[in-house]
């Protein structure tokens, strides 16, 4: 029931985290949910500081990618969270659980992303990738059974320009 959801959200919304933390409950997964947290903690604090530009240095590139993949990280988490809150014939069903617990989080990264610092000269890049993630946030709410990975997914533009960038975890969202 839950499974056949989260196969279908996997390929694009929660594929990051479900990767990285499907471990068949070994000590790795969690590893990796802490560590993902921790990142997140600290993207707040980088998004904070970059949005005040109180006089420090601008980004660089390796920042603005760990703190970018941070927030992407933790989507899928917000994901799971919220997913688990719904009543079960929801979580059954795409077109209730998709825009009930994976577009919130997502608009959520996509305002955290827009307060992080974007590297000197990288600024044209950091608002396209901004802005194909607020497409990517369209294309789920407008439907939420669509193709979730591939060409022809609403993430599509999203997973290219963060992968060319050099993203991780983001170009896998």
């Amino acid at each position: 029931m839950i499974r056949g959801l989260q196969t279908v959200l996997a390929l694009g919304v929660v594929a990051a985290m479900l990767i990285a933390g499907a471990g068949c409950g070994s000590s790795g997964s969690s590893s990796a949910s802490t560590a993902a947290s921790a990142d997140t903690t600290t993207t707040s604090t980088d998004a904070e500081s970059g949005k005040s530009g109180g006089g420090g240095k601008d980004a660089s590139k390796a920042e603005f990618i760990k703190a970018g993949d941070a927030i992407c990280a933790s989507i899928p988490q917000k994901y799971q969270v919220a997913v688990k809150k719904l009543p079960k014939a929801a979580q059954e069903n795409p077109k209730k659980a998709v825009p009930a617990a994976a577009v919130p989080p997502l608009r959520e990264g996509i305002e955290e992303f827009a307060e992080l610092a974007a590297p000197q000269g990288d600024e044209q890049k950091a608002e396209e990738i901004l802005t194909a993630m607020e497409a990517a946030a369209i294309g789920l709410e407008k439907n939420p059974e669509g193709e979730l990975g591939g060409p022809k997914s609403s993430f599509a533009e999203f997973n290219e320009l963060t992968k060319a960038y050099g993203f991780k975890l983001c170009s896998s969202l």
